[in-house]
């Protein structure tokens, strides 16, 4: 029996930001690094932008003054988790003339070995019709259209999302190298090899 396959990520807030981190960022600034509490949103409408934000008592957050005009770099800490925040809001501004607020556009993202990865879950927003998939029932009871198929050397999986918000995603494709996911035995399989492509 498969498992029911749900987006890591959520969009929220009023302008539809997804959280994709949420703790201790590692801030350079020229030759000083320091560990600042913060968050990594995307937006992806008007345009994608990944961004790193901060906010707190400004004797917490110096590392983050420009120097020469070069804003500072922004890394996740080595062993941080990299689950998503389920429920996260910014922290508010007490009112106190020391707060500050900020944000760094990430424009290039250095990331660690990709070929260790045993899952890639793909976030589709956009017009499918989810009725040519057939109800599977999966782990934990109940039933998700899901439709799996294969890319050598790969499985995958693409499913509806339950309860799909305005802004939200409405399915999600699952991929894990071959025999890496329990089999449904109600779905449709398709295979084909990409290596010609």
């Amino acid at each position: 029996m498969p498992d029911k396959v749900q987006p890591i990520y959520r969009p929220s807030g009023e302008h539809g930001e997804i959280i994709v981190y949420a703790g201790d960022l590692a801030v350079t600034q020229g030759a000083d690094t320091g560990r600042v509490r913060g968050w990594l949103a995307l937006s992806l409408t008007p345009a994608p932008r990944l961004s790193a934000h901060f906010a707190g008592p400004a004797s917490d957050l110096h590392v983050l003054t420009p120097c020469s005009g070069v804003e500072p770099s922004v890394a996740i800490p080595d062993g941080a988790p990299l689950t998503p925040p389920i429920a996260f809001a910014p922290p508010g501004d007490p009112g106190d003339i020391n707060w500050v607020s900020e944000d760094i556009t990430v424009d290039e993202i250095a990331h660690g070995d990709v070929m260790a990865a045993t899952r890639f879950v793909f976030h589709i927003s956009g017009a499918l019709d989810a009725r040519s998939f057939p109800p599977v029932e999966v782990v934990g009871g109940g039933h998700q259209r899901q439709l799996e198929f294969g890319l050598s050397p790969w499985d995958l999986v693409i499913a509806q999302v339950d309860g799909r918000s305005r802004d939200g995603f409405g399915f999600v494709v699952e991929a894990r190298p071959n025999r890496q996911r329990a089999p449904s035995t109600t779905s449709t399989h398709w295979s084909g090899d990409c290596s010609s492509c």
